[in-house]
């Protein structure tokens, strides 16, 4: 992540995120700020997947969610909670002892479903000022035999 994607989208006006060698810093400047990244391939959710995320906060009192975004309709796209849906996870910063200024990795298994995941989110919310530096998000799928 030490330059922006090919295929990016507008950000937030209260957000500035700056590229380097450790990754990219997500500087935020309200309570609750969302990214959320489509999937050219959806993610084949009937298999056991795999998300990993390694990061590192400057930011007190972060609940991070990583958010699913399941086609039902089979549009190759997220067309809203009326059609598709979405499962989640959340990550507290307090409960879970994370510390300013130290790498952490997420291991977490995406829900097993029979529609693809086409959009994958990621939501900070917690005190309006503050950074997150991603350096690695990964999904891995398991091959059987």
């Amino acid at each position: 992540m030490s330059s922006p994607p090919e295929n990016f989208y507008t950000l937030p006006p209260d957000v500035l995120v700056q590229n380097d060698s450790d990754g990219a810093t997500i500087h935020k400047a309200n309570p609750r700020v969302g990214f959320y990244l489509p999937l050219e391939e959806g993610i084949d959710s009937s298999k056991q997947n795999y998300l990993t995320m390694q990061f590192k906060l400057d930011v007190e009192d972060l609940t991070l969610t990583l958010v699913f975004y399941f086609d039902m309709n089979r549009d190759g796209r997220w067309s809203g909670y009326e059609i598709d849906y979405v499962k989640s996870a959340t990550f507290n910063q307090t409960k879970l002892g994370w510390t300013a200024s130290e790498w952490y990795t997420i291991y977490k298994v995406i829900p097993t479903a029979d529609d693809p995941v086409v959009q994958i989110g990621i939501i900070m919310a917690g005190d309006p000022d503050g950074a997150i530096t991603l350096s690695e998000l990964v999904v891995y799928t398991e091959v059987t035999p």
